[in-house]
Order: C-alpha cells, then structure tokens, then sequence
C-alpha cells in the first residue's frame, strides 16, 4: 500500500509518505506527515492499495479508525 497527502483535491501535487506491504491481519500503523494545514484549507489522503504477487484486479485494503493531529499555533 503506497500511502499520499496533497492539499490539492485532485492530487495534481502530491506528496509520498509511506510504502508499506499490506498484511493479511488487521494492523495498526503510524506515519508521520510534517506540513502546515492552514486555516481553512483540507488535508487529503490517498491510499494506494495493490499486491504485485496477486492476480486479477481486486486490490482491497479496509482504512478504518483514522486519527489525525496536531498542534496549533498563532
């Protein structure tokens, strides 16, 4: 799974964060993205699942229980 932030809507700019192979078990994994986030702006991201060892075109992964944070200032 190929894991993208933008603050652009049709991720014409984007940004890698994270290449990680999806396991069979539920996981829990933390990334960190280091951005500013400005008032009244979105925060968009993208998961990209495939499995390159898998055949026929289903590539499903499940994102449940996303925790975003942060600090704020100003």
């Amino acid at each position: 799974m190929a894991l993208y932030y933008s603050n652009d809507p049709t991720f014409s700019t984007k940004t890698f964060v994270a290449d990680t192979a999806v396991p069979a078990a539920k996981t829990t994994y933390t990334y960190s993205i280091d951005d500013t986030v400005m008032t009244g702006d979105t925060l968009y991201l993208r998961f990209f699942p495939y499995d390159l060892a898998a055949e026929g075109s289903s590539k499903l992964i499940d994102v449940d229980s996303v925790v975003i944070s942060g600090a704020t200032t100003g």
